[in-house]
């Protein structure tokens, strides 16, 4: 029997319908909320190339960066839902749940998560004028100096930044924060020793560590990159320390659920891929074969345990 229920619901769900049995019917975009080269445009460029023949589709990277990574972020959650426009995450949003109260958006309401990509872990670089050479000898030497260790991020309120803060609580020191707009900013300024210490995806510092351009004293997971196992993690110095960047894909809220799904499997079958896998390892991601359910689950996770850093470090914009 069709309820009225039912029936006054056809005139919402006919133009979803329709969108889904017509997509694609242009170019997909995946908006980057940040500037070409990082890590996390890298990346994207990669599911982009792989994915296009999978979802019958020319696949574009757009780059809007600013305003703390949430210009992209607005401009996909106003797009039509119509699997054109999606927005490439990272734990940047995650933490603007909590940091950013008037972004315009909230993750949970205005977006419906896709797929996840990977998870990369960070390196903490310290120029070769520190005098320091591993973990234990920078919170010694930032005991030792309070206030006056300066360390780099891409800015106030990314993933970098937060680490550097959970570090800060867990061993007990104080530093200080010089946020950058760009990484090569703040990597050139970390060389030369104006800011001595730069929290950075390890894929950007392998060359400077490969070159001898600066020292890489730990990463941030919880286990030691396969891009650099000689470099211990920070957790064998501070144990439990476990920090990774997220990254991944959302779509608008109310993208009709057959085309989330054959975008979510697109995107999983490349991550999934032994090649893929093996580059992303090499720059220090680890790749993520997550459904949109547990992709979803990952990122309120993500965002709870960023709200209580946020509010235990004192972090404000």
């Amino acid at each position: 029997m069709l309820h009225l229920s039912h029936v006054l619901a056809l005139p919402l769900a006919i133009p979803a319908i329709a969108r889904a049995q017509s997509w694609p019917s242009q170019p997909i975009r995946l908006i980057v909320p940040f500037g070409a080269g990082g890590a996390t445009d890298i990346f994207a460029r990669m599911v982009a190339d792989r994915i296009g023949p999978a979802v019958g589709a020319r696949v574009i990277v757009e780059n809007r960066p600013g305003a703390g990574s949430t210009i992209g972020a607005q401009a996909v959650a106003r797009a039509v839902p119509d699997g054109h426009t999606l927005l490439v995450l990272t734990s940047s949003h995650t933490i603007g749940e909590t940091l950013l109260p008037g972004r315009g958006y909230v993750l949970a309401r205005d977006f419906v998560p896709v797929a996840a990509f990977n998870s990369t872990a960070l390196a903490i670089v310290a120029s070769p004028s520190l005098p320091v050479s591993d973990m234990a000898g920078l919170i010694a030497h930032a005991k030792q100096n309070p206030g006056a260790v300066a360390y780099a991020t891409t800015g106030i309120g990314t993933v970098n930044h937060l680490a550097a803060e959970l570090i800060r609580l867990q061993a007990g020191f104080e530093w200080l924060h010089v946020p950058y707009r760009t990484g090569a900013e703040a990597r050139s300024d970390m060389m030369a020793g104006r800011v001595p210490v730069m929290f950075d995806p390890v894929a950007g510092a392998v060359p400077l560590a490969r070159e001898r351009r600066a020292n890489v004293l730990a990463v941030t997971t919880a286990a030691r990159s396969a891009a650099m196992p000689e470099v211990p993690s920070v957790g064998e110095t501070l144990p439990g320390f476990d920090v990774g960047l997220l990254i991944g894909l959302l779509a608008p809220a109310g993208t009709p659920e057959p085309i989330v799904q054959h975008l979510a499997g697109a995107v999983r079958a490349v991550t999934a891929a032994p090649d893929i896998a093996s580059l992303w390892r090499e720059q220090g991601a680890e790749p993520l074969t997550l459904s949109p359910e547990a992709w979803s689950a990952l990122l309120a996770a993500d965002t709870a345990r960023w709200a209580q850093v946020v509010r235990d470090a004192g972090v404000t914009v």
